[in-house]
């Protein structure tokens, strides 16, 4: 996305690695997918030590509650072999040699399922037709099926909108033709 938006930007920030200090907003959402990717993270503290209302805290409760009982642990094995795990990462190369990495919110290898979580505040961008047409979630199931050689069943987007306290589910799929 921020290739189409100024390649100027892109090669300061992916290939230079200069980064800008994150938004109050970014700061927010990587504070709800820390608390959702571990149950012991102290994102009360963090909410208050970054000056966040105490209505924001409230939605990130709300929001955490809804969503724990359908978290991927952290890790499931059988055997040797993962079966779900939360905040994987997986790389890949493409016929050019390309190195590639995706870092997924959670997957569930044995029903082959992608899971991605997506705050906001105040506006909803987030719909079908976003989720069936964002790059992000093609990219993912590109880098899946150079690894697996299929596609994945089901990629499931929880939109959680945290100045509400709401978060709307979302199913899409991607094929060859993504």
């Amino acid at each position: 996305r921020l290739w189409y938006k100024s390649r100027d930007e892109y090669f300061k920030r992916y290939i230079l690695g200069e980064e800008l200090p994150p938004t109050p907003e970014q700061t927010l959402g990587k504070i709800v997918h820390s608390a959702l990717e571990n149950q012991k993270y102290p994102w009360g503290k963090e909410l208050k030590g970054g000056g966040y209302s105490s209505a924001i805290s409230k939605n990130v409760r709300t929001v955490i509650d809804k969503l724990t009982p359908y978290l991927v642990p952290a890790t499931i094995k059988k055997g040797n072999k993962i079966i779900k795990q939360r905040e994987a990462g997986m790389n890949a190369k493409t016929k050019y040699g390309l190195p590639l990495l995706a870092i997924f919110d959670g997957i569930d290898y044995s029903k082959k399922r992608l899971m991605d979580f997506k705050t906001f505040q105040n506006r909803e961008p987030w719909s079908q037709w976003i989720c069936d047409d964002h790059l992000q979630f093609s990219f993912y199931a590109w880098v899946w099926k150079l690894n697996y050689h299929s596609y994945f069943s089901d990629i499931e987007i929880d939109a959680i909108n945290l100045s509400k306290g709401t978060v709307k589910r979302f199913h899409t799929v991607r094929s060859s033709r993504d």
